[in-house]
């Protein structure tokens, strides 16, 4: 188990900025959805289809 600790460890430290990127993409894509439900919300859309 220490062994798998320590790979995770090692690849985290290799892999730092690339992780980090990704997060602030995936929080950029999240906020953006919840803009569209937002807006969905408040024009009264019933269809999700409509929003594209």
């Amino acid at each position: 188990m220490a062994a798998l600790c320590t790979a995770l460890a090692y690849y985290y430290d290799d892999h730092r900025e690339e992780l980090a990127d990704r997060e602030r993409a995936d929080e950029s894509a999240r906020q953006e959805g919840e803009r569209r439900i937002r807006t969905l919300v408040a024009n009264g859309t019933e269809s999700v289809e409509e929003a594209d």
